[in-house]
């Protein structure tokens, strides 16, 4: 199934369904088609209104949430937008999704996906846990994945207080011929010490199982598994602790021969937010300008190349916007200018918008900046003559699922089959990318994806009754 459910030729309108746009991310090799990404249930109704009630406390908010003189141009493009998506789009503006908290009936089924029966709330808790711990190579004589997530682990030994070994193990999957990989009768299967930085360099998904061992060949926990994307990098490692991916990136780079520069960095900072529940290890950074100061600290502009592009993704805060494009901000700092505005517009499945455009409290939009930098690292980038706008539409799926880029930005690459790109605050791999973040893997764990067997598929097709025109 597709992502892009509709676009127009100038490519300024796009419908997008958001869990989709995530798996197909994961390269061809890596997620068939009767692969699916768990979802939570798409929103059929508009949030109801919490605005306040008297003058003084809608004006106060007013200012310190939004900027009104661009939320009145946003508005424009935004109803723009939806009525071209309206004219051409008849059914529903998401694909029929599979839910976290359906479960399966059948035992068998469900021990195979190890999927639809998890929790998502408990689920999301847990695995946070376990990447935190999973972030130093070597375990102390600290808690291990089996105390730390019991529901992960089929196993209840006791580790009696010794250090712990995290071990990773991977058998080469061939999702084409529908069977491993075989070397001779042997399968290959590699077993190592686990690295909280790796690269995937096959053209095919490896299922990486990271289990504590008290030896190399004798696991003691039933494994927690991740599945990596073709091509794709992965640094499992705090944002706010930039050295620990300088000397991880080097190794990397070096042992694979991989590229030094970007042409695209894409980040989406976890800004302060009231209405936002942030459970991640970012909540440590408590404000905006703990952010930048954390942004400033990744050296940025030496990750880039002439004429590369960054995105980062805002909030609607007047403060935040200044901070990346005012004068001694993000873009300024890391001699960028700004391009483009993509505007995320988060509708219900009938293409409602999910809060009013007039609300005060929650706007029914988010907005990546897009900057573009110097052709030369001794010149200062120059502003773009005209700052192009254009509208992503999308229902919303899990807290901190936002659209993959992936297909919107290579037509934007000088070679879109070829071309480097590194994504910050990652939740997830992509195929060809670099990701760094405290949740890098959070949704390649196996527990967010089941299997659709073709009946299945097809009935979920047929439940969609999308239909589009172009």
């Amino acid at each position: 199934m597709q992502p892009i459910l509709y676009q127009n030729a100038e490519c300024s309108v796009t419908l997008v369904d958001i869990p989709t746009s995530i798996a197909a991310a994961q390269g061809a090799w890596y997620c068939r088609a009767t692969d699916i990404l768990l979802s939570s249930e798409p929103l059929e109704e508009p949030f109801p209104s919490h605005d306040p009630k008297t003058p003084a406390a809608a004006a106060k908010i007013t200012k310190n949430t939004v900027d009104e003189e661009l939320h009145l141009i946003y508005k424009g493009i935004i109803e723009k937008a939806l009525a071209e998506i309206r004219q051409n789009v008849h059914g529903t503006w998401c694909l029929t999704r599979k839910l976290m908290q359906q479960t399966l009936s059948n035992s068998k089924e469900r021990k195979a996906s190890n999927a639809s029966n998890i929790d998502s709330e408990n689920a999301e808790a847990k695995l946070s846990q376990v990447l935190e711990n999973l972030q130093e190579r070597q375990g102390g004589a600290g808690v291990g994945i089996s105390s730390l997530v019991p529901s992960f682990s089929a196993s209840s030994e006791p580790t009696n207080g010794n250090p712990h070994s995290w071990v990773m193990s991977y058998v080469a999957m061939d999702y084409e011929n529908e069977e491993r990989l075989q070397d001779g009768d042997a399968l290959k299967r590699v077993q190592e010490p686990w690295e909280p930085s790796f690269h995937n360099a096959r053209d095919y998904l490896l299922e990486v199982s990271v289990f504590e061992a008290s030896s190399m060949s004798a696991p003691i926990t039933t494994p927690v598994v991740f599945r990596i994307p073709p091509r794709s990098s992965f640094f499992l490692h705090d944002c706010a602790q930039p050295d620990s991916f300088r000397a991880e990136f080097r190794n990397i780079t070096q042992e694979h021969d991989l590229p030094l520069w970007f042409d695209f960095i894409l980040l989406d900072p976890p800004w302060p937010n009231s209405s936002a529940r942030r459970r991640s290890a970012y909540v440590t950074q408590p404000t905006v300008n703990e952010i930048k100061k954390m942004i400033l600290r990744m050296d940025l502009d030496t990750y880039m190349k002439r004429n590369g592009l960054v995105g980062i993704w805002i909030t609607n805060k007047p403060a935040i916007r200044s901070l990346v494009l005012g004068h001694g901000g993000l873009f300024e700092r890391v001699n960028v200018s700004l391009i483009e505005e993509w505007i995320w517009i988060k509708t219900t499945t009938s293409g409602e918008l999910v809060s009013s455009l007039d609300s005060l409290w929650r706007k029914p939009y988010e907005v990546l900046l897009l900057g573009r930098a110097a052709s030369d690292p001794w010149i200062v980038a120059g502003a773009a003559p005209d700052v192009q706008r254009r509208v992503i539409a999308g229902v919303p799926d899990l807290h901190s699922r936002k659209p993959c880029l992936k297909d919107l930005i290579e037509p934007f690459m000088p070679e879109p089959a070829e071309y480097s790109a590194l994504e910050i605050f990652s939740r997830y791999l992509v195929a060809g990318w670099c990701s760094w973040g405290n949740e890098v893997l959070k949704f390649n764990w196996q527990g967010y994806w089941t299997t659709t067997g073709p009946e299945e598929l097809t009935q979920l097709r047929a439940e969609t009754g999308f239909d589009m025109e172009q």
